[in-house]
């Protein structure tokens, strides 16, 4: 049996709000071939540069991915008020091959 993992995080560390939306953002520079088949949405800056890929805990199960674990990787420290804004978080997939 064959397993592949992928990584994605949700860059609340790097929010100017320091709030979660559900979206996940690829960890690294993905594969055309990756891209295909995770469906994986390109975000662009101005209408130009390639900021990054992104999709979701509810897409990426569809196409049978599972999530093996979460892991904190970042402190949002854009409010002030508090001593530390919101955990940013790793989310580490996993598929099966036969």
């Amino acid at each position: 049996m064959k397993y592949r993992y992928i990584e994605f995080t949700d860059k609340t560390a790097t929010s100017p709000t320091g709030r979660k939306h559900g979206t996940l953002w690829f960890v690294g520079k993905p594969s055309e071939e990756l891209i295909m088949e995770l469906e994986l949405e390109e975000v662009r800056r101005d209408g130009r540069d390639i900021q990054g890929y992104t999709s979701s805990l509810e897409a990426l199960g569809e196409k049978g991915w599972e999530l093996q674990f979460v892991t904190p990787c970042g402190i949002n420290f854009a409010r002030r008020d508090s001593m530390a804004g919101p955990i940013e978080n790793a989310y580490i997939f996993k598929k099966t091959e036969a």
